[in-house]
C-alpha cells in the first residue's frame, strides 16, 4: 500500500481524540504524510542547533522541529502521518499523535 485511505485517516484521528480525552486536552489532529516523528526530529536538531537553525532559515521557517508529528506505518512501510497540536506541554501532543499513528514503529531506511 503506498497511500492511506479516508477511512484509515478517519480511524487515526479517532484513535488520536480518545487519547486526548484521556488526557483532558482539546487538540487539533491532522493526517499527513513524513517519515520520521517530529520528537525524532527535535531530538535529532537539538543536537545540532547551528543545523537545525541553517534548515528552518532556508525554509522560512515553515518547517518547526517540535512534537506532535508521528508517521503511520503499514506493512513497514511509511504511508501518512498524524499531527498533533494544542495539549500543554507538548509531550500530550506526541502521546495523542502516537496513539493515532497506532504506535508505529518507524521502518530504519526512513
Amino acid at each position: 500500500m503506498t497511500a492511506m485511505t479516508l477511512a484509515e485517516a478517519r480511524a487515526c484521528i479517532a484513535r488520536g481524540l480518545t487519547q486526548a480525552k484521556q488526557l483532558g486536552v482539546k487538540v487539533a489532529i491532522a493526517v499527513v504524510g513524513f517519515r520520521a516523528s517530529t520528537l525524532d526530529l527535535e531530538e535529532r536538531f537539538t543536537k545540532r542547533m547551528l543545523f537545525a537553525d541553517n534548515v528552518a532559515t532556508l525554509g522560512d521557517y515553515a518547517f518547526v522541529f517540535g512534537r506532535g508529528g508521528v508517521p503511520v506505518v503499514q506493512g513497514g512501510r511509511v504511508v501518512g502521518a498524524v499531527g498533533v497540536s494544542g495539549a500543554v506541554p507538548a509531550d500530550g501532543d506526541h502521546a495523542i499523535a502516537d496513539a493515532a499513528a497506532g504506535h508505529p514503529i518507524i521502518p530504519s531506511s526512513h
